[in-house]
């Protein structure tokens, strides 16, 4: 069932659909100012978030097959894309310091990303609604940030996540 369904209309249509959303955002975030790092990795989903809420009728198909799919939590190469940028974005935050040590940035940026899938999921399923989908998100982000940042973005980190007042 798996190897049919990625030969499929549906999960060839997915991809581009999804691999060109992606290039839209990045020329976004190429023609903006630049972020501070950890930035981008919140820009980035806030602005995959909207096209989600956008248009739950084309995304809920797609990441309620999310497991079907290849790669990085049945997001294939696009998924493996989504990394890159997270991954990007921490190598940055790295490079100025702003974690208390050595962070495996890798393993960072799948483990958020994975996350953020598992949730998606949860929502295109109707496990969770959007509301719960956002304030879950959101608090798992900061959380796993938070964890590793050095003050001060670890108290901006928690305050973000609605765990510190």
């Amino acid at each position: 069932a798996t190897s049919n369904w990625r030969r499929s209309p549906n999960w060839l249509y997915s991809v581009a659909f999804v691999d060109d959303g992606l290039d839209r955002l990045q020329v976004e975030f190429d023609a903006s100012p630049a972020a501070a790092p950890i930035d981008t990795t919140r820009q980035l989903f806030g602005a995959l978030d909207a096209e989600f809420a956008d248009r739950p009728e084309v995304w809920r198909p797609i990441f309620s097959m999310l497991k079907s799919g290849p790669g990085v939590h049945g997001m294939g190469a696009v998924g493996d894309r989504v990394v890159a940028i997270i991954e990007a974005d921490l190598d940055k935050a790295a490079a100025d310091g702003a974690f208390v040590g050595d962070v495996d940035t890798v393993r960072l940026a799948r483990h958020v990303f994975a996350t953020r899938m598992n949730r998606l999921e949860k929502w295109a399923l109707g496990v969770i609604d959007w509301e719960a989908y956002v304030e879950s998100s959101t608090l798992g982000l900061e959380l796993v940030l938070a964890s590793a940042l050095a003050e001060p973005a670890r108290t901006d980190a928690l305050r973000r996540s609605g765990v510190l007042r």
